[in-house]
């Protein structure tokens, strides 16, 4: 870091989270993990609880870390197929299938409100 700034070279920001899985109980656990891992193959940065957090705490550490949207996983959403996304800068709430097309649905629902002005 010193030999950057003698340089003058400036540090890049870290990429931001785009998404935050959170989750109650084991099933959605494992489930959380599974979702995140097939959006990070699309290079979509993707973080899930690992430390067996309270949802209150997960919800705590998703804007910490500057989450864009979260999504949270307990039986319900497990046995239905279908979770809330949310995003964290407006509140605004999306319903998002689990079982078909999760990455295309993110990608649909998490851009369409972005601002495209140039």
């Amino acid at each position: 870091m010193m030999v950057m700034n003698k340089q003058n070279i400036e540090m890049p920001e870290p990429d931001r989270c785009e998404i935050f899985i959170a989750s109650l109980g084991e099933a959605a656990h494992v489930e959380a993990f599974k979702l995140a891992d097939c959006l990070r193959k699309y290079s979509i940065i993707a973080a899930c609880d690992e430390n067996d957090r309270g949802l209150k705490a997960q919800m705590k550490y998703a804007d910490k870390i500057g989450a864009k949207y979260s999504m949270v996983l307990g039986d319900d959403e497990i046995a239905s197929q279908k979770a809330v996304l949310k995003n964290m800068k407006t509140g605004e709430k999306k319903e998002i299938d689990l079982s078909k097309n999760f990455v295309e649905q993110y990608v649909c629902l998490s851009t369409e409100q972005e601002d495209f002005t140039f």
